[in-house]
């Protein structure tokens, strides 16, 4: 019996919801700060809002949907490393921190290519140079903004997500190293771009796909 990426989705999405519930019961009888419990309902609820929206965005109806699932499996298994780190990893391993900063950047980077390229292409307005500026771009705007909400969120929630103990460069390694993870996705679309967004799509080659 064959099983749909989107089934594995819906299933993999429900179970991470359940986890963060969980946790966060778990949290609100334990923690000082309902932060990080609060945190975990809401993002319990948030994984399934893009699902309402699939049948809304005009140019969401044309992707196919293993490509939407693909993208739900990857962001739920970013956030759901970046609860995991909230609650203890940051502090007991040396490089975790390291590695979400690599990985995170590098798949929003894809993701974002992926819709920016898919969107033009269905429009007939593809152009690789225009595309990569707009998901390289706005990872890093992403990158600094988070290193900044960050800052502000230890001032204002008490938390200690700006820089690890010991690390006085650690904001400087994050953003350094996000964008490196940036650029090799640059590369990455420089070559495979085109496979990726029809394989989105679910679509054959055209004329109207070319790399300018």
């Amino acid at each position: 019996m064959k099983i749909s990426l989107n089934r594995i989705s819906l299933f993999y999405l429900t179970f991470s919801a359940v986890l963060y519930i969980s946790f966060a019961l778990y949290l609100y009888q334990t923690d000082v700060s309902f932060f990080r419990a609060n945190v975990g309902i809401i993002t319990a609820f948030l994984l399934f809002v893009p699902r309402l929206f699939y049948g809304q965005i005009e140019f969401l109806r044309f992707f196919s949907l293993n490509a939407l699932a693909g993208f739900e499996i990857i962001v739920t298994t970013m956030i759901s490393l970046n609860h995991l780190g909230a609650l203890g990893f940051y502090e007991s391993s040396q490089y975790y921190d390291m590695f979400l900063h690599f990985f995170l950047p590098f798949f929003i980077t894809l993701i974002l290519a992926g819709i920016f390229g898919a969107d033009a292409y269905l429009h007939q307005k593809y152009n690789l140079r225009s595309i990569q500026i707009k998901a390289l771009g706005l990872t890093i705007f992403l990158i600094v903004f988070w290193e900044t909400f960050e800052y502000f969120g230890d001032q204002i929630f008490g938390t200690h997500m700006y820089g690890q103990t010991g690390e006085s460069y650690d904001t400087l390694y994050d953003v350094l190293v996000g964008i490196s993870s940036v650029l090799i996705v640059y590369f990455i679309n420089q070559r495979y771009l085109r496979k990726i967004i029809l394989w989105i799509t679910n679509s054959a080659p055209t004329k109207s796909v070319k790399d300018s």
